[in-house]
């Protein structure tokens, strides 16, 4: 009977979580309340290393130099030249290279190892592996980012749980005036604020 209990309960304290912290709790060992588990994961997070909370930054955007990790010992910046196609204009990017005349990912700085990665093809080629390569994209490029959320999130808002994305596709169309009339109907909360 007290597992059956202990499974209501998770299930009633999951079904409360936004697609964020659950992605943060998944393939993790979990105690029940969920909310502490969360609290300790957001406070190793936040705390340990010089973690978000001592970075204080005011940026709005991450220089390039500093999304990679950095190089090792002995290692040097070279200039990689990339031709993709017929006709296509020749892109020029930074990687490491080892003293031993390897390439390193241009992510997370290890030996690529893949056949093409003395002479790169393709912008792939300049990482060990495709989850480099996604990160990479991901860190500099702000519509993947928002892209990916969304695959996470759906639209909906993790404080209000309004389906965000739902109400912009419905107002759209309709003049700046319909659109204040249907904000305050659907989302009285959201049509309160000031700035809207």
């Amino acid at each position: 009977m007290s597992c059956r209990y202990a499974l209501v309960e998770f299930l009633k304290e999951w079904s409360t979580l936004s697609s964020i912290e659950r992605r943060k709790l998944i393939g993790k060992a979990l105690q029940l309340p969920l909310s502490v588990e969360l609290s300790y994961l957001n406070e190793n997070l936040n705390h340990d290393n010089g973690g978000l909370l001592k970075g204080r930054s005011k940026r709005r955007t991450t220089p390039l130099d500093e999304i990679s990790y950095p190089l090792p010992p002995n290692a040097v910046w070279r200039k990689v030249r990339l031709c993709t196609g017929k006709g296509k204009q020749e892109k020029i990017y930074m990687q490491g290279w080892s003293d031993k005349d390897e390439p390193l990912c241009k992510l997370c700085q290890t030996s690529c190892r893949n056949s093409n990665a003395k002479t790169p093809d393709y912008f792939e080629d300049l990482f060990c592996s495709l989850n480099c390569c996604e990160e990479y994209h991901l860190r500099t490029n702000k519509s993947s980012i928002r892209n990916a959320l969304f695959q996470i999130e759906h639209g909906i808002c993790t404080n209000c749980r309004l389906d965000c994305h739902k109400l912009v596709e419905r107002i759209r169309p309709l003049s700046f005036e319909s659109r204040e009339e249907y904000i305050a109907k659907v989302a009285p909360n959201l049509a309160k604020r000031k700035k809207l």
